[in-house]
């Protein structure tokens, strides 16, 4: 085989995989999950077939591939298993980079005076390096960065008189939550965390509801904790969580089921803003209220920050994710916006003005769109220390909230 050859079918790698994910979106199969494990099994079979059979290649390497790749069917067989993705999409990318490697040296022998080997190089890899960018920020903004924490989060922590409690989905996923009981005829309050994080950080607030006397839920989403699931779509299917989660509660013994708040922070006020206009519309659901820490609001905006440093290559990059995010079933983060709807209901947000992660110009907004927002601003206060901070210093504007909203929850009488 000539060089030419040689150096054509290495930068037709990374092509082979696109086409393998784009067959394998046409596949009519629902869930996140599901639809993460085919379309990245469609990348990643291609991938392996042309490690494998690259000309050159010893037993040895064949068979590293193989052993790679096997574990891959676990994947199809399991979607919501938290290692199986995460070593399907581990070796999406390693086998990405290491094709664009491959491309990279087969064209650099090409020629022979370096700025022409530059070049070759460049065109050799510029089409698989864009797809295994574009990939690489759907990978690892849905799966990988969330795995490593779903793992720390096995054992979340709980107060004595606190229960663990299974909730279950309309699309039959369990989710983990751990209960905490109030007074007898009080509100109930349900607490939603943040991407990559758990139910555990809302363990302050849940001993200062209960010191008032609400009954609290407190649940992993999907995907976090002892929750099934293995993917983040950041709300899109996530709504379905905070649904469960308010049926489980407003029929829990003693919890007045016309009166409940929700608290969020982070992703879970995406969550919570997403499915706030339908809650409104829900009499049944008995939401009056919503409290809010540092909510993700206005997504392009939010992916636009994260990607500036880009520059000029950004919207390719963006535009790249976001054909993979469709084929996975989802909607692009350049495109999703939970707050395209009003809330119908009374928020408060709070949000500190040393956050940066999410721009508290976002929420600034968001109360001067919406007549039924309040915001309140915490000086120096940062974006993963906010619920405790407002736990231990600002609680007294949260209950004078959640009593104007909710009415006044007996004093709890004696510990459970």
């Amino acid at each position: 085989m000539d060089r030419w050859t040689r150096a054509s079918l290495a930068s037709a790698a990374p092509l082979w995989a696109a086409a393998g994910a784009t067959l394998a979106s046409l596949a009519p199969v629902a869930g996140a999950d599901a639809r993460f494990a085919l379309v990245t099994s469609g990348m990643a079979w291609p991938l392996a077939i042309a490690r494998a059979l690259r000309p050159g290649a010893s037993a040895r390497s064949r068979w590293i591939v193989a052993l790679l790749a096997l574990p891959w069917l676990g994947a199809i067989a399991a979607p919501r298993s938290t290692l199986a993705l995460t070593w399907l999409s581990g070796g999406v990318l390693f086998l990405g980079a290491d094709a664009l490697a491959h491309a990279a040296r087969a064209s650099w022998r090409l020629a022979r005076p370096l700025p022409a080997r530059l070049a070759l190089s460049a065109v050799g890899t510029a089409p698989g390096l864009y797809l295994w960018v574009a990939a690489g920020v759907v990978l690892f903004n849905t799966q990988l960065a969330i795995a490593p924490v779903k793992l720390a989060h096995q054992r979340p922590a709980t107060d004595p008189g606190e229960r663990a409690v299974t909730l279950h989905t309309d699309d039959a996923y369990a989710l983990g939550a751990t209960y905490t009981p109030g007074e007898d005829g009080a509100p109930g309050i349900v607490l939603t965390h943040g991407v990559a994080d758990g139910r555990t950080r809302f363990l302050p607030w849940a001993r200062r509801l209960r010191e008032d006397g609400y009954h609290v839920l407190r649940y992993d989403l999907r995907g976090h904790g002892t929750s099934e699931g293995a993917v983040v779509t950041y709300g899109q299917r996530e709504r379905v969580d905070l649904r469960a989660a308010i049926a489980w509660l407003r029929e829990a013994p003693g919890v007045d089921g016309s009166r409940i708040g929700l608290a969020a922070a982070s992703m879970g006020g995406a969550v919570t803003l997403a499915a706030l206009p339908d809650l409104a519309a829900d009499p049944r659901s008995g939401v009056r209220c919503a409290v809010l820490l540092a909510p993700a609001s206005f997504f392009p905006e939010l992916v636009a920050q994260r990607v500036a440093f880009l520059g000029p290559l950004a919207p390719f990059v963006l535009n790249g994710s976001a054909v993979v995010a469709r084929a996975m079933g989802q909607t692009p983060m350049t495109a999703w916006d939970p707050v395209a709807r009003p809330p119908g209901l009374p928020v408060l947000v709070l949000h500190g003005t040393a956050d940066g992660t999410i721009p508290p110009a976002l929420s600034e907004r968001l109360a001067a769109r919406d007549a039924e927002v309040e915001l309140l601003l915490l000086p120096g206060v940062g974006h993963d220390e906010i619920p405790a901070v407002v736990a231990a210093q600002r609680w007294d504007r949260v209950r004078g909230f959640l009593t104007v909203h909710l009415g006044e929850a007996p004093p709890l009488s004696s510990p459970r």
